[in-house]
């Protein structure tokens, strides 16, 4: 099994399941107009697309329910070392993925702006995952936060509460029902906001209150790492990302211009680049 496996899987999974929306045969026709003169100004489809996002939530979350409780059997150890700062040995084995399918489609909007000869059409997708979580059945851990070293082994959990993805894109060209529409390069941007993490180690520093202090601690780093991540989306992270989602949408709406297909082995080497941006100080190898 691979390094970064159920992180490279569960990207893949939500590439493929924003992909398959564009497909739907009921989804709106973009506002026509008799003149290239025309000036179109922020056309949405507001009470079609209203209706629309309940039946993209439900194939949506059907599509997603064949993932819940995926098991994976063991990560390889990760060492974490950031200066004086902190000091992480972590190994998981047993670990499930629960809650994937428990998701809100709020917006499906398309919108189209400026002259009909030279309009643009944009096309805006966000879902909230409600309660994402990874249980992990044994950890062992050792090191230490700040001043405060840290051990133990046991479950434990990690839990992303009301976790939501916008994405927003431009078509390159665009077609009623979306059949043979096409998406644009490097038009996309990413939108994450969580309302918080919850993090809970069992039996971390047995016999005492640290273990709990620590779970506090690293709870509360849940926004501010999911506001990083949406920086690195948008940034160093961008290109890659960017090319796998339109090279997957252009391939489901069979895009006349599409080129290029994604490469589902291209997926670690994306995550790796994503430890390494979070933890720039750091040195991790497999053992």
């Amino acid at each position: 099994m691979g390094k970064h496996y159920w992180v490279s899987l569960l990207c893949f999974f939500l590439l493929n399941a924003v992909g398959t929306l564009a497909t739907a045969n009921y989804l709106p026709q973009p506002t026509q107009g008799d003149s290239s003169e025309e000036f179109v100004e922020s056309v949405e489809s507001e009470p079609d697309t209203r209706m629309f996002e309940g039946v993209i939530e439900s194939q949506l979350s059907e599509f997603l329910s064949q993932f819940e409780d995926l098991h994976i059997p063991a990560l390889p150890p990760l060492n974490i070392n950031g200066d004086d700062q902190y000091s992480v040995s972590l190994a998981l084995s047993d670990l499930n993925i629960r809650g994937i399918s428990d998701i809100d489609v709020t917006e499906f909007t398309h919108t189209s702006e400026g002259f009909q000869e030279n309009r643009q059409d944009f096309q805006t997708f966000r879902m909230k995952f409600n309660k994402l979580y990874l249980d992990v059945g044994t950890y062992n851990a050792a090191g230490h936060l700040l001043n405060l070293p840290f051990n133990g082994e046991g479950p434990m959990s990690l839990g992303f509460i009301n976790l939501d993805i916008t994405i927003d894109f431009t078509w390159d060209s665009f077609e009623p029902l979306y059949i043979g529409s096409c998406v644009a390069d490097n038009t996309s941007k990413y939108d994450l906001d969580l309302q918080r993490m919850q993090v809970q180690f069992d039996g971390l520093n047995e016999g005492t209150d640290q273990g709990q202090l620590i779970n506090i601690v690293l709870s509360s780093f849940g926004p501010d790492i999911i506001d990083y991540l949406e920086v690195l989306l948008n940034s160093s992270l961008y290109q890659a990302v960017d090319d796998a989602l339109v090279s997957i949408l252009n391939g489901v709406l069979s895009c006349p211009n599409n080129e290029e297909q994604f490469d589902i082995s291209e997926v670690p080497v994306i995550i790796e680049d994503l430890l390494t941006s979070f933890l720039p100080l750091h040195k991790y190898k497999n053992e």
